[in-house]
């Protein structure tokens, strides 16, 4: 496979994670931030050319998310390709974007305007935001920054819920959304710690973790949340009570990133060796 490089190295301040990159909803874009110049920049997957610089942070973005716009305003159907984009920063906001399946690009308020700017700007963490899922089904987004600090707000800006840390952890580092509207946060206290919030902010479920996790994903029917990282293993486990439902064989390397395939019937790990790995799961059984 031909390899490409997404622009220049990331800013130094930046750890790089999965947190950094996500993908549009034709797969046609990547999305990647912490870039020194305070942007996000979208590439094409086809050629890997940069085709949008965005800018609107006063600091260097740390995370960056992407979720289909259905049944939100401006969306007419729920195939219509548009997406919401969530980007968090080191200036303690997350602002809310516009992905225009049109255009092939972030918008403004019209596609056709010349300067982008954000559909929202969420304030209410004191320091940097280290990361966010949204929800387009859900119009909500939830992050986490440094000092504990998670809150669950919507994608016009309202906020929710401070979602409360079980044992009083303070280092949220990953963080999902399901299709049902719970949220996962995995903390890197310890050895790690997993939570799933309802969406009204009630903490449903908590356990601890043997590894540190870099990389978290929640199947499309809601029932598991698949995770992997130092321990080389692709773990499941059921949403509901965080159970462990199944522990695959161990990958050769640590695992960076995951995702799975629209059917679950797959998950896809990418690892520290460079190497993707895909592997048989049938989680809809």
């Amino acid at each position: 496979m031909h390899q490409r490089r997404l622009g220049e190295p990331l800013d130094q301040r930046v750890t790089p994670s999965s947190a950094c990159f996500t993908l549009t909803g034709d797969h046609r874009h990547i999305l990647a931030c912490g870039y020194w110049d305070s942007s996000f920049k979208c590439f094409s997957t086809d050629t890997g050319r940069m085709v949008q610089s965005v800018f609107g942070h006063r600091s260097i973005v740390t995370c960056i998310a992407y979720s289909p716009q259905i049944g939100l305003p401006g969306s007419s159907s729920s195939v219509s390709g548009n997406g919401v984009v969530a980007s968090g920063s080191l200036d303690a906001t997350v602002l809310i974007w516009q992905w225009s399946a049109r255009v092939q690009r972030i918008v403004g308020f019209e596609e056709d305007d010349v300067v982008v700017n954000p559909r929202a700007i969420l304030t209410g963490h004191e320091h940097p935001v280290i990361c966010l899922a949204v929800s387009g089904s859900h119009g909500l987004v939830v992050s986490g920054s440094q000092g504990g600090t998670c809150l669950l707000q919507t994608v016009d800006g309202d906020l929710l819920y401070s979602l409360n840390p079980p044992l009083s952890l303070s280092r949220p580092h990953l963080a999902c959304i399901s299709c049902n509207g719970h949220v996962i946060l995995e903390y890197s206290d310890g050895n790690g710690y997993m939570a799933v919030y309802s969406c009204n902010g009630e903490l449903i479920a908590h356990q601890a973790l043997e590894e540190q996790l870099l990389a978290l994903v929640v199947s499309s029917n809601g029932r598991y949340v698949v995770s992997g990282g130092f321990g080389k293993k692709i773990i499941i486990r059921r949403l509901q009570d965080l159970k462990l439902s199944e522990m695959l064989p161990p990958c050769n390397s640590t695992i960076r990133s995951l995702d799975l395939t629209h059917d679950d019937m797959f998950v896809i790990a990418g690892l520290a060796s460079g190497e993707i790995v895909v592997v048989p799961l049938g989680l809809q059984q």
